[in-house]
């Protein structure tokens, strides 16, 4: 097996066609073809189905591929230390982050950062749990921060707490119920909830429970929280939010943290990452500077 084959079977399972694969890796139909039998016969195994409108990947194909991305990845690590070594600064860090994260702790981390490594190019992606795991399973980001519901993950994966985010009910300055003082008052509010179902911005439904009073339905869920924020500055919604995010200059003027008497807890926000592959020199010296920012 050869990585030219695996770079191969990369490019064709990312167009979904052989003869667009041939075109942008500039090689001959013919010659992907051959290169993609004599794989096959190595394996002894059917990596892909032809259909008439392309080629999908078989059960095979797809484990062919996920390991040849993580091959791949390893070498690039390989190539990154290689230049720590010699002192050079150069080289490329992948991370996922939640909101919070993105707003107070990223920009410090990564001003620090550039002072000792200004030439590194640093991704910063939205990523939350349970999205951001085979990222990190498959070391296609170098690590994640931010909420886990359940933190106790398998084996393969490192967690470590770096700090409670604190969160409140919130809704636009203006909103009718913006003076509410306990959640009673909110039980027939329109909610909203971003994330994943299970994650920190649905934390209401148990405190309504503890109240003795059904959760009230979701009428809006949204993937990001920038799209709820955009959202709730035309329509009348209730929603829990990371404090930070309701008192930074870009949002006060417009959110408000509705005056509850019930308080909620603060969520932890956690660092993750690949328990079975170290972080190459400079994705690690980054994680240091993350995990030193004060929550600002």
């Amino acid at each position: 097996m050869r990585l030219e084959q695996l770079r191969y079977m990369l490019k064709i399972a990312e167009v979904g066609s052989l003869r667009k694969a041939a075109a942008l890796l500039g090689v001959s139909a013919p010659a992907l073809t051959k290169s993609l039998r004599l794989l096959e016969d190595e394996l002894q195994a059917p990596l892909l189905n032809r259909t008439p409108k392309g080629v999908v990947l078989t059960e095979f194909g797809r484990i062919v591929t996920t390991r040849a991305r993580t091959a791949f990845i390893e070498i690039d690590h390989i190539a990154d230390e290689i230049r720590s070594i010699r002192g050079e600064s150069g080289g490329r860090i992948r991370v996922a982050v939640s909101p919070i994260t993105a707003v107070s702790i990223i920009p410090s981390a990564v001003r620090r950062f550039r002072k000792t490594y200004p030439e590194v190019v640093i991704t910063v992606m939205d990523g939350l749990y349970p999205k951001v795991l085979p990222l990190i399973r498959e070391r296609e980001i170098d690590f994640s921060v931010g909420p886990l519901p359940e933190p106790m993950l398998g084996p393969e994966f490192a967690v470590e707490q770096l700090f409670l985010s604190e969160v409140s009910i919130c809704c636009r300055i203006g909103h009718p119920l913006a003076t509410a003082k306990s959640l009673v008052d909110l039980e027939d509010a329109a909610w909203a909830t971003s994330g994943p179902e299970e994650g920190p911005g649905n934390l209401f439904k148990p405190k309504f429970q503890q109240l003795g009073i059904m959760p009230p339905k979701t009428i809006l869920h949204f993937e990001s929280i920038l799209s709820l924020l955009a959202a709730a500055l035309k329509e009348d919604l209730v929603f829990v939010m990371p404090k930070k995010i309701v008192e930074h200059p870009f949002h006060a003027n417009h959110i408000c943290q509705i005056p509850l008497r019930e308080q909620f807890p603060g969520v932890p926000i956690y660092l993750i990452k690949n328990s079975q592959s170290p972080l190459k020199p400079v994705a690690e010296a980054f994680a240091k500077q993350v995990k030193r920012t004060p929550l600002g």
